[in-house]
C-alpha cells in the first residue's frame, strides 16, 4: 500500500503483526515484535532504539533489515529458542552489540550479524552453549561483510560450532580472539572445518583460537585466504592430526607467518614458522 509510509503510521497501529509509536522525527519504538523476513520500507528504517522491556517472540529475524538500529537493544535474549538467524542482518548503523547477553542452547546463528556496523564484537557476557543434542551451533555467515568489524572477542563458550564462512571479508578485521573456552568445530564427536572463516580479512594481523578443543577436519584453502598481513596463528588446544590440507591452506602465505599447534606425542603446544 502506497500510504504505508513513515509520517502515516499512527500511534498504536498494527501493521502485519507488528504494533509500533510513531510521533514526527522522534524515536520510533516496538514493544511487541513477531519476526519474519518481511521488510517495509520506510519503517523499519526508521527504528532507532528498541526498549528494554521489547518482547521477542523468536530470535530469528527480530531485527532484520532495522538499518536505522543504532545498538542492540538491552532486552532479554535468555529465552528466545533455538534459533537466531538473521537477527541482526544489514543493520548498517548498529555499531554495538554489548547487551546481547545470556545467550544459550542455540542452533541456528547463520548472518545473525551480517552486513551490520558493528565495530567490536566481545561477547564475553554470553553464557557457555551447552548442546544435548549432536548438532553444532551453525554459526555460517555469521558476521559475514561487516566491514567496520576491526576486533573480536569471544570468551565462556562450550559446545560444537560449525564457523564456515563466519568473518568472511570483513576487511577492517585485525585481532581474532576466541580463548579459554571448551569449544569444538562440526558436529559433536566428528571432524568439523573452518573453510573460508577468514577469506579475504585483508588486513588480519592475529588468530587466537586457543579455546578450540576436538578434532578439525578441514581447514579449506580459503580460511586465510587473502589474509597477506596475518603475522600469527594459535591452534594450541585443537587436534589437528586429522586436518590433512595444511599445506593448501598456508600455500603462499608469508613465511614469517607465526603457527601454534598442539604436539599430539607430548601434548604441549609447539611454535614454528611457515616455510
Amino acid at each position: 500500500d502506497a500510504n504505508i509510509q513513515p509520517e502515516n503510521i499512527k500511534q498504536n497501529m498494527s501493521i502485519l503483526g507488528v504494533v509500533g509509536t510513531y510521533k514526527g522525527e522522534q524515536k520510533t519504538y516496538f514493544k511487541t515484535i513477531s519476526t519474519g523476513s518481511t521488510s517495509i520500507p520506510g519503517v523499519l528504517d526508521a527504528i532507532t532504539a528498541i526498549p528494554d522491556d521489547t518482547i521477542i517472540t523468536s530470535g530469528a529475524y527480530a531485527f532484520y533489515n532495522c538499518r536505522g538500529l543504532l545498538q542492540a537493544p538491552a532486552i532479554d535474549y535468555t529465552d528466545l529458542g533455538e534459533r537466531l538467524d538473521y537477527m541482526f542482518q544489514n543493520c548498517t548503523a548498529m555499531t554495538d552489540a554489548s547487551a546481547v547477553r545470556g545467550i544459550v542452547d542455540v542452533d541456528y546463528a547463520v548472518h545473525m550479524f551480517q552486513n551490520s556496523g558493528l565495530v567490536s564484537l566481545n561477547l564475553t557476557g554470553w553464557k557457555s552453549i551447552s548442546l544435548s543434542s549432536n548438532d553444532s551451533t551453525d554459526l555460517r555467515y555469521w558476521c559475514t561483510g561487516c566491514k567496520q568489524l576491526k576486533t573480536v572477542n569471544i570468551t565462556n563458550f562450550e559446545g560444537s560450532f560449525s564457523p564456515e564462512y563466519a568473518f568472511q571479508n570483513c576487511t577492517a578485521l585485525t585481532h581474532f580472539s576466541w580463548r579459554d573456552s571448551n569449544c569444538s568445530v562440526g558436529q559433536k564427536n566428528s571432524t568439523g572445518c573452518f573453510d573460508a572463516m577468514f577469506n579475504g580479512c585483508s588486513n588480519l594481523l592475529e588468530i587466537d583460537l586457543s579455546g578450540f578443543t576436538g578434532s578439525v577436519g578441514s581447514m579449506g584453502d580459503e580460511f586465510i585466504n587473502g589474509c597477506s598481513k596475518l603475522r600469527k596463528i594459535d591452534f594450541r588446544n585443537a587436534d589437528l592430526s586429522k586436518s590433512s590440507n595444511w599445506g593448501e591452506t598456508l600455500w603462499g602465505k608469508p613465511s614469517d607467518l607465526l603457527i601454534i599447534v598442539k604436539d599430539e606425542a607430548s601434548k604441549q603446544a609447539i611454535i614454528g614458522y611457515q616455510t
